[in-house]
């Protein structure tokens, strides 16, 4: 059960890693700002980012990402 958990932490991770480059490529001021702190932050403060901003993430995440 672990390795289903750690593999789904894995691929929410990598997703949220390709919004983040979008967003710094194709979104606005804003949410190029967010993209940049995520990709700074230690991995606590990711995830306050995520939880945050979770609909910025989502609006640039690919349909079968969501």
């Amino acid at each position: 059960m672990n390795n289903i958990f750690d593999t789904m932490q894995q691929t929410q991770w990598a997703a949220d890693c390709r919004a983040a480059h979008r967003m710094r490529k194709e979104g606005g001021h804003f949410a190029a700002a967010i993209a940049e702190a995520y990709f700074a932050a230690d991995s606590r403060n990711k995830d306050r980012l995520l939880s945050t901003f979770r609909d910025i993430f989502d609006r640039f995440a690919t349909p079968e990402e969501i």
